[in-house]
């Protein structure tokens, strides 16, 4: 994801570009990730889940990254592989005028549950000790 497209305030509203927002917003296929993405899933879930061929749930998730709209976490890797999971990243968003007249998302952060709270600790823990699943 570019760093350069997303700014946090202190309330921990993300604010990436309007357009990036609404142009996700606005797509078929994104639109059916984010409502699957209740909970975190792989790339592979998601594309069942959704109803979104595999190649296309690629770059749908790719865009809904770089808009602020979904997460992405890489887990400890399993069969040797590490596993990419998918989150949606807010609670609400909202497009309003900002203080020169153009238009503006706000992305508010949905919170962590204690459960992927806890899941991040244990992945971090494991990374950290090379530990495997």
């Amino acid at each position: 994801m570019s760093s350069d497209s997303l700014a946090v305030d202190s309330d921990s509203h993300v604010q990436p570009d309007a357009r990036a927002v609404v142009g996700a917003l606005a797509d078929d296929d994104c639109r059916a990730i984010v409502e699957f993405l209740d909970e975190p899933a792989t790339a592979g879930e998601v594309a069942d889940g959704a109803e979104v061929p595999l190649s296309t749930t690629y770059r749908k998730l790719d865009r809904l990254v770089d808009a602020g709209l979904v997460t992405e976490r890489t887990d400890a890797l399993r069969r040797g592989q590490p596993t990419t999971r998918y989150r949606r990243a807010f609670e609400a968003v909202r497009v309003e005028p900002d203080d020169g007249g153009s238009l503006a998302a706000v992305v508010e952060q949905r919170s962590a549950r204690a459960d992927e709270r806890l899941e991040d600790l244990w992945t971090e823990l494991r990374a950290e000790t090379g530990g495997g699943t």
